[in-house]
C-alpha cells in the first residue's frame, strides 16, 4: 500500500504500462531480451544484454511498449543511458522514472535524467525493512511513518561542510524481532518537516 501510495504521488496509477530493468534471466528464458507480465502490464528487461551491442533493441523495445514509468536500480539505468549515447539514440523522456537499493549519487541522475527521462524519483531503503523514505515531487524523502521509526545519532563523518549522523531504523511491523534499533550504516544530515507539500510524514536529508 506504501509503494502504491508512492506510485500515484509521482504520477504512475495501477494497469499503465510499465517497464523494469532486471537482473539476469536464468535457466530456459536466460536468452530472452524481455518477459511480458500482463497482470501488471509490465516489460520485464533481461539485464544481461545491457551494452552497446543490444540498446538498440532495448530502446526500440521500449518506444514501441510506450510505458509510464521505468523501475529499476539506478546503476543499471546509467549504464542504458551511456550505451544509448555511445550509438547515438535519442533519449526516451519517459514521464516517471523510478529508482532504488543503491546510492543515487548526482552524476547517475544526470545521466538518468538527461537519457531516460526527467522525472526520477528515489526510494531510500533497505531488505530488512527498518529504514523506508521515498521521495516526492517536492523532491524530499518522506520518511514511511506506517512502518518504520528512523532516528540520528552523531557521527564524525563530514561532507561538503556538513555534519552527518547515523542512520537508525526501527521496523514496527516486525513480528519475529519487534521494536529492534538497526543501524544501517547509511549517513543524513537531519530529520525535518517537509515546507513544500502537504504530506504529513518528515523527511531525511
Amino acid at each position: 500500500a506504501v509503494l502504491w501510495r508512492h506510485f500515484n504521488q509521482i504520477g504512475y496509477h495501477f494497469k499503465q504500462p510499465r517497464v523494469s530493468l532486471n537482473v539476469a534471466f536464468v535457466d530456459s528464458e536466460a536468452d530472452l531480451l524481455y518477459k511480458y507480465e500482463p497482470i501488471d502490464n509490465l516489460v520485464m528487461i533481461n539485464g544481461r544484454f545491457l551494452g552497446a551491442a543490444t540498446a538498440k533493441a532495448i530502446h526500440d523495445l521500449i518506444k514501441r511498449f510506450n510505458p509510464v514509468m521505468f523501475y529499476a536500480h539506478p546503476v543499471a539505468l546509467a549504464t542504458l543511458g551511456k550505451s544509448m549515447e555511445e550509438v547515438n539514440l535519442p533519449p526516451l523522456n519517459l514521464p516517471v522514472t523510478y529508482v532504488y537499493s543503491e546510492v543515487l549519487s548526482k552524476a547517475t541522475r544526470a545521466i538518468i535524467s538527461r537519457q531516460i527521462g526527467p522525472n526520477v524519483y528515489d526510494h531510500f531503503g533497505n531488505r530488512e525493512n527498518s529504514i523506508s523514505a521515498s521521495q516526492f515531487p517536492c523532491k524530499h524523502y518522506h520518511i514511511n511513518s506506517e512502518f518504520v521509526y528512523m532516528e540520528l545519532t552523531p557521527s564524525p563523518s563530514v561532507f561538503e561542510g556538513q555534519a552527518l549522523n547515523r542512520v537508525i531504523g526501527t521496523n514496527l511491523i516486525n513480528y519475529a524481532m519487534p521494536v529492534l534499533r538497526y543501524d544501517c550504516a547509511d549517513l543524513a544530515t537531519e530529520i525535518k518537516p517537509c515546507g513544500n507539500c502537504q504530506i504529513n510524514h518528515p523527511t531525511i536529508q
